[in-house]
C-alpha cells in the first residue's frame, strides 16, 4: 500500500467517524423537531403542583402555529410559578 492510498483510507475513515459522532451529538440535543399537527405534542407529558399553573392540551405540551423559528410549529410554554407549587 503506497502513501497516497494509506492517506486516502485514513481520511475516509476519519470522515466517517466524524459524521457519525456529529449525528449522535445532534440527536442528544434536539428536544423538539416539529409536531405533525396542531394540538398537543405527542412526545410530551405535563404535570403541575397547585397553586402553580401550566397550560396544557389534554396532558400534553401545546403546539403553537402562530410563532416559530422553523416552520410549521413550535411548543407553546405558558406557566405561572407560585409559592408552594
Amino acid at each position: 500500500m503506497d502513501t497516497a492510498e494509506l492517506f486516502f483510507r485514513m481520511a475516509l475513515t476519519s470522515f466517517a467517524l466524524l459524521s457519525t459522532t456529529h449525528a449522535a451529538r445532534y440527536e442528544q440535543h434536539v428536544l423538539f423537531t416539529n409536531a405533525p399537527a396542531a394540538g398537543g405534542y405527542s412526545h410530551s407529558e405535563t404535570a403541575v403542583v397547585a397553586p402553580s399553573t401550566l397550560e396544557h392540551s389534554g396532558g400534553l405540551v401545546p403546539v403553537a402555529t402562530d410563532r416559530f423559528v422553523s416552520p410549521p410549529n413550535a411548543l407553546r410554554l405558558h406557566w405561572k410559578s407560585a409559592q408552594g407549587g
